[in-house]
């Protein structure tokens, strides 16, 4: 079962969580540098839905080999990956640039699309736990 934040020694961890955390802002970095048109914000709309999907996995699955690689990726990876201050800064220019509708369908949509894709990687995380293809 998941280990609760509260549990999880992070002077012994640190460094997992550090490297994965690393890792995921570069991996956000890189998708954000992919970008054509800077107008629509569809990195930070991937790396939040990939993040919550891979997330969920992790949660679902009860962890990966170990307890230091567990919380590399979910705290370390999916934490720099995902970012929801980059949703707040996008969200708030597409209203201040007088599109308040599609900042508000922006917004609604992330959220839709991300637990989506968190209950997605949930169920087949309790899947693969499960033993069942």
């Amino acid at each position: 079962a998941p280990v609760p934040c509260a549990v999880v020694d992070l002077d012994r961890r640190w460094p997992a969580i550090a490297l994965g955390g690393a890792i995921g802002s570069l991996c956000r970095g890189g998708v954000v540098g992919l970008a054509d048109d800077p107008s629509w914000p569809w990195p930070v709309l991937v790396v939040n839905v990939v993040g919550g999907a891979l997330l969920g996995w992790l949660v679902g699955r009860g962890g990966l080999r170990s307890l230091s690689v567990t919380v590399g990726t979910g705290v370390g990876f999916c934490g720099g990956l995902t970012t929801m201050s980059a949703l707040a800064v996008e969200v708030a220019r597409l209203g201040r640039d007088g599109d308040v509708a599609t900042a508000g369908g922006y917004l609604a949509g992330t959220i839709v699309v991300g637990v989506a894709a968190a209950a997605a990687g949930l169920a087949l995380g309790h899947r693969e736990r499960a033993g069942r293809p």
